[in-house]
């Protein structure tokens, strides 16, 4: 669904920036003080990118477990509940092969 960078932290939120006005009491900015256009951050690139936030926190809590949930649900980034759920299914998966094997051992 294209939102892959919200888990990952690769597309951080964008940060507005105030575009450069010139006056008369601004000294002439050369080229190289000039940000381009493609630098400049629109309110309107915020707001999609807080939609596809949301929208990533909504995809993932309908997959999570009501437990797995509340414990991430405390996070305001999507990476870092992303990295709390990757952490804690590691932990259990982990916990469990080390019990199965142990079972296993004692037969």
């Amino acid at each position: 669904k294209g939102l892959w960078g919200h888990f990952d932290g690769s597309v951080p939120c964008p940060k507005p920036t105030t575009p450069i006005m010139l006056s008369a009491s601004v000294p002439a900015l050369t080229p190289i003080s000039i940000p381009s256009p493609s630098l400049v951050i629109t309110k309107k690139m915020v707001d999609i990118w807080d939609r596809d936030k949301n929208i990533a926190c909504s995809l993932l809590a309908q997959h999570l477990p009501d437990s797995m949930l509340i414990t991430v649900s405390v996070y305001q980034s999507v990476k870092t509940m992303w990295k709390t759920i990757v952490r804690e299914f590691t932990y259990k998966s982990t916990f469990t092969q080390a019990h199965l094997c142990q079972e296993f051992m004692s037969m």
